[in-house]
């Protein structure tokens, strides 16, 4: 039960990591957008 708490625990960082990674692009695309006007 320990070990799949320790996967569980661990995609989910991942996957957090993911969606920060996500909106930062995102972000920064529209950082460099607006700077080309």
């Amino acid at each position: 039960a320990r070990k799949t708490a320790t996967i569980v625990s661990v995609s989910f960082s991942a996957l957090v990591v993911l969606i920060i990674a996500v909106a930062a692009s995102f972000f920064v695309k529209k950082k460099i957008e607006e700077k080309r006007k």
